[in-house]
């Protein structure tokens, strides 16, 4: 996330406030040589500058943190991140293929979690259940690899949280940056599932109760009554009436809303 403007930025405030001055700058490196606009107004500076080798490697940075971005956005997607890990494996690229089911597995279950916590608290459920379901991925493959491996082998944030409780850390405020940044990204696609399982919910009442020969009936009148000249008082009768039906009918589902 270090080429995102503004989260950048706020990392490496609080890397310098923390006394990380050597992450800061690292941290606006990343910046500036990731995020597209600047870095190709920098490789641009650089070539003005006769200065050809120091742009080249600007390029170069920057076509591999965009494939990195790719490559994470493939992971980070349900289903796609499996199918994508399976053919990794099948490749021989053990570790690719872990990284993809690994971080889809970990948004499928902040997915499941919001939708679950929306259920039970709304938005603000859906937010704390995306972060728990999330996290209880990671949790679930740690355990499961650990057994497997007879050996301590934590995935996910499980993996940040060991590395900053031993210490491996690079730039530990950095780190625990990005662990909180990760929560928050959690959560928010926990909000969403969440909406949207709400919003499916209320499309299935809706349609459960939508009569299309009553709709189908009600439409051919008022075409009828469009295609005459004039607009008798039947005419108005019936269009009214076809209103009143929908206004009750809506008064009298008001879950619908």
């Amino acid at each position: 996330m270090d080429w995102v403007p503004g989260v950048s930025q706020t990392k490496s405030l609080i890397q310098v406030a923390s006394g990380d001055i050597e992450g800061a700058k690292q941290t606006q490196r990343n910046f500036t040589n990731g995020c597209p606009i600047i870095s190709q107004a920098k490789s641009i500076h650089y070539f003005l500058k006769r200065n050809p080798q120091k742009a080249k490697e600007i390029q170069k940075t920057f076509i591999r943190n965009a494939g990195t971005f790719l490559n994470e956005a493939m992971n980070s997607t349900p289903f796609v991140g499996h199918v994508k890990g399976a053919i990794q494996y099948a490749l021989g690229d053990r570790e690719g293929a872990r990284e993809a089911i690994d971080g889809s597995s970990h948004v499928l279950g902040a997915m499941i979690g919001g939708t679950g916590g929306f259920l039970v608290g709304g938005p603000t459920g859906a937010f704390v259940g995306g972060i728990v379901g999330g996290n209880a991925v990671d949790l679930a493959l740690t355990g499961i690899d650990s057994a497997r491996k007879r050996t301590f082998s934590p995935h996910g944030c499980i993996e940040t949280i060991s590395d900053l409780r031993k210490g491996n850390s690079k730039s530990k405020t950095g780190d625990a940056f990005d662990l909180t940044m990760g929560f928050m990204i959690d959560g928010f696609v926990g909000q969403v599932a969440g909406a949207n399982s709400f919003a499916l919910k209320h499309v299935k009442k809706h349609w459960r109760h939508y009569k299309p020969n009553k709709l189908a009936e009600n439409l051919t009148k008022i075409e009828s009554i469009q295609q005459s000249n004039t607009v008798t008082g039947q005419d108005k009768g019936v269009l009214g009436g076809i209103i009143l039906q929908a206004l009750e009918k809506a008064r009298k589902k008001k879950n619908w809303h």
